[in-house]
């Protein structure tokens, strides 16, 4: 959705997404909006395909698609997360109690960084972890992976991992974050002439 010249609002035309959703081969869970571009990754329930992203540009109101990663195997593709790491869109997943991160280097040339692999010596303690993926976040001083604990579907805190003091800790509040995007905070979106 965008905003019209009345301020009301109208549905982009977008194909490609269109053309996604008919697949049924996106996951809308895990997009991440960074200066105007709002990545939805198209990674599931298509095994011959190569994994692709929809990258929507808000501001020109187009559509292209970026390629994941060539050595994303299909068997990765449903218990992967899509987020930011230090402000860029990455990839991530664990596999054999490491946090394995692909990051987006450079948007306009598709180039993704080498996979970088951080340890989780702690996942031997911590068995109920295994199986979910970390959040990421930035803190002032190292980089958090967070875990969100919950009891009975209630959230009531937080396994954090410091990724260079290589410290897990619990904590009941979430670790602060930046203000997430909305479509109305996105410098540049224009109605529709």
């Amino acid at each position: 959705m965008c905003p019209n010249k009345d301020l009301s609002w109208r549905k982009l035309n977008i194909p490609e997404y269109d053309e996604a959703k008919r697949l049924q081969k996106y996951d809308c869970r895990r997009c991440v909006l960074e200066e105007g571009i709002l990545f939805i990754p198209a990674l599931l329930k298509v095994v011959s395909s190569n994994p692709i992203i929809l990258c929507v540009d808000l501001v020109q109101q187009v559509c292209t698609t970026l390629n994941a990663p060539e050595s994303l195997g299909f068997e990765d593709r449903g218990n992967i997360n899509f987020q930011l790491w230090r402000g860029k869109p990455a990839l991530s997943f664990v596999s054999e109690e490491k946090l394995n991160v692909w990051i987006l280097e450079d948007y306009k040339k598709q180039k993704w960084a080498e996979t970088m692999l951080i340890p989780l010596p702690f996942l031997e303690e911590e068995p109920n972890l295994k199986k979910m993926i970390p959040n990421i976040y930035q803190g002032d001083e190292e980089d958090l992976l967070v875990y969100p604990h919950s009891r009975r579907g209630y959230p009531i805190g937080y396994h954090i991992y410091k990724v260079n003091s290589k410290v897990l800790g619990y904590d009941s509040t979430p670790p602060p974050t930046r203000v997430v995007a909305t479509f109305v905070s996105v410098k540049g979106m224009r109605p529709k002439e």
